[in-house]
């Protein structure tokens, strides 16, 4: 599960990253990441407001 956790940050970073370079496409990106490694379509959108609106995960 840690190496888990590890990934997502460093996707969540890396999407962060192209935001802010390119102004685009950081979110959808993410949200691809997250259903590819099996989150409900629900919680990951929830997941990534919770990141947006706070900075930090729940």
């Amino acid at each position: 599960m840690d190496v888990l956790v590890w990934a997502l940050s460093a996707a969540a970073f890396l999407t962060a990253a192209l935001s802010g370079i390119a102004g685009l496409g950081g979110g959808t990106i993410l949200i691809g990441v997250l259903y590819a490694v099996g989150m409900a379509p629900v919680e990951a959108v929830d997941l990534l407001k919770q990141v947006i609106t706070s900075g930090a995960a729940p």
